[in-house]
Parts: C-alpha cells; sequence; structure tokens
C-alpha cells in the first residue's frame, strides 16, 4: 500500500516553530533597516495627532500628519499606553523623526525610548505620556 508523505504532529509542530521563528526574524529585520534608513537621513519636525483609538488588543493605535517641503505626509504607530487616554493625544503636537530621502518612512516620538532611538533628548514637555504611560502598567 502506498502511504502519501503526512508529517506527525511533532514534525508539523517544529514546521510551525520554523515558520513563526522566520516571520519574526524578517519583521524585525525589516523594522530595524526602516529605522537605520530614517537615522541615516534624519530629519525632525512636528506632527499632529490626527486619530487615536483603542488599538486591536489594547493599547492606542495613533494616526498622524506632518508637513515637509510643502507636502504633506502621514503616518501610524501603536502604543501599549491604556486606550482611557485616547482622546488626552488627538489634536496634539509631537516630534516626528523622517527620512528626509523619503518622508513617508517616519516615526512619531512620544516616549523616551523613542527618542534614545534616535539619539535625540526627551523633551520636559512631554513628561505627562511618561505619567500616562506609567498608571497604564
Amino acid at each position: 500500500m502506498e502511504r502519501s508523505w503526512m508529517p506527525d504532529k511533532k514534525q508539523l509542530t517544529r514546521l510551525l516553530l520554523i515558520f513563526c521563528a522566520v516571520f519574526l526574524v524578517g519583521i524585525y529585520v525589516y523594522q530595524r533597516r526602516e529605522k537605520d534608513t530614517i537615522q541615516e537621513n534624519l530629519g525632525v519636525t512636528t506632527c499632529k495627532i490626527t486619530n487615536a483609538s483603542a488599538g486591536y488588543r489594547g493599547g492606542i493605535q495613533m494616526k498622524y500628519s506632518f508637513i515637509y517641503n510643502g507636502k504633506e505626509y502621514t503616518g501610524g504607530r501603536k502604543y501599549f499606553i491604556s486606550n482611557a487616554y485616547a482622546d488626552s493625544f488627538l489634536g496634539y503636537s509631537f516630534p516626528v523623526a523622517f527620512d528626509k530621502n523619503n518622508p513617508s518612512q517616519n516615526t512619531v516620538l512620544l516616549l523616551p525610548a523613542d527618542f534614545h532611538e534616535f539619539n535625540l533628548d526627551f523633551p520636559d514637555s512631554l513628561e505627562w505620556v511618561v505619567i500616562l504611560d506609567k498608571k497604564s502598567l
């Protein structure tokens, strides 16, 4: 009797783990490469939060826009700050780091770690965001 190739549960588990690991490494490499290109051609300006809503699985999903060389660019980012504070961000302006050669690659800067990633000083004026972040733990 001819038997078709059917992996057992152990093999399926291994394949799934390998796939997940490759997928996660791919995401990390993509995000790191994007941040590296922003760092190489770093521009910083202010953006305005245009939408702040409850994110999938908690946190706040933020949409923002900024103007560079007369053109409007948009971006989005999720922060694991309690979504109860979403309205606290709507309409406010925050720094945004972007690639001067490709401004569509950008990221809003809210927390000290964001600023540290680009070797920028965290402004005292954003201390209220740190307080909300700590309340969210």
